[in-house]
């Protein structure tokens, strides 16, 4: 839910006795996306958002960021046509945001793709983002099996240098349906696809859940498809009907087992071999894909080393190798951190 300040969720782990609210976002908040790439989403007012949990009880959110900062046009309807918008990622894995639609795509009015990112358009002082005309309606769907995640939504058509919208439509703009899918949780995700038969598609709406059918993964959308120029779903004087549409779509399996055999829980077994010199091998699985690290203590509680340092990892089971080269015969301790897992085993290097 959103409201005039901020975003977030009401979760109940008790049936629905008493329930708490998560605060995702607030409005003008300072988000980093990378180097030199900082927006200040504003989720309120016609702002969009979607969520689904997975099957380990993990939370994925869409938001479109919307703004109230115009783009500006030189063309028909000058000077403003819309307020801009941008598709952004959050989940209770890692707690960050993340854009997953196509920069390149942000702002077709300008040779400059990053020119909507000067200080014209945010500041101090506004502090409103500008990343795109329109990316809206996103909406998600996770796998409860796999880590496998899908997000789509309505995105305007750009010409082929993306230096403009396409061919103006008795003064409306074209838009496409795009989707893209993650295979590991949100960490990574493809690259932002047009998907085919969906000219003219919007307000998609994707099921919660991603379905199996022996090999096959696929999302289930319906999204409404304008195809006469002018139409308008709530406008009395819409030239036609607008109809509704069903599409299956098919997703990638690639780096995903078929066969589903992930683990079901968080694990760390006992290092092999025990006692060791000087190497020794760590092994642990992840149900989801987590945040790791695993470092070794002595027995004062002091850590001497980090064999995994806060990397993001897949679910699946993982092995390191520790060479203890450098370190005196003795009592250690090697803990594990992953999401909110803690485990501490200990061992024993004799040189």
């Amino acid at each position: 839910m959103d409201s005039v300040s901020r975003i977030g969720y009401f979760l109940s782990t008790n049936s629905g006795s008493t329930w708490t609210w998560n605060n995702l976002g607030l409005t003008g908040q300072t988000v980093v996306l990378g180097v030199g790439d900082t927006i200040y989403p504003l989720f309120a007012n016609f702002g969009q958002f979607s969520g689904s949990f997975d099957g380990n009880s993990k939370l994925h959110v869409l938001v479109n960021g919307y703004s109230f900062a115009p783009v500006k046009w030189t063309g028909p309807n000058a000077p403003y046509l819309a307020t801009s918008h941008q598709v952004l990622y959050w989940n209770s894995i890692t707690s960050q945001w993340k854009r997953i639609s196509d920069k390149a795509f942000a702002c077709p009015l300008y040779t400059d793709t990053s020119s909507i990112y000067d200080q014209t358009f945010y500041s101090a002082t506004t502090k409103r983002n500008g990343n795109s005309y329109g990316f809206c309606w996103p909406t998600i769907s996770v796998d409860t099996l796999t880590n496998m995640v899908f997000a789509a939504w309505t995105q305007p058509r750009v010409n082929a240098t993306k230096t403009g919208f396409d061919t103006l439509w008795n003064g409306y703009i074209h838009y496409d349906i795009y989707y893209t899918v993650s295979q590991n949780s949100g960490a990574a995700w493809g690259a932002a696809t047009k998907l085919a038969g969906t000219e003219e598609g919007l307000f998609p709406y994707a099921s919660r859940n991603i379905t199996t059918a022996g090999t096959v993964k696929s999302a289930h959308l319906v999204y409404e498809c304008d195809t006469v120029g002018g139409s308008q779903t709530a406008s009395a004087t819409a030239t036609q009907q607008i109809n509704w549409y069903y599409q299956k779509i098919d997703l990638p399996l690639t780096g995903v087992d078929n066969n589903v055999n992930l683990p079901g829980a968080f694990t760390l077994d006992q290092n092999f071999p025990n006692p060791f010199n000087p190497a020794t091998t760590f092994r642990f699985t992840l149900p989801l894909a987590s945040t790791v690290k695993l470092s070794i203590f002595n027995i004062l509680g002091q850590e001497v080393a980090t064999v995994v340092n806060n990397t993001a990892l897949a679910a699946g089971e993982h092995t390191y190798t520790f060479d203890a080269e450098f370190l005196a015969s003795g009592v250690y301790f090697y803990r594990l951190t992953a999401d909110k897992f803690t485990s501490t085993k200990k061992m024993m290097l004799m040189k």
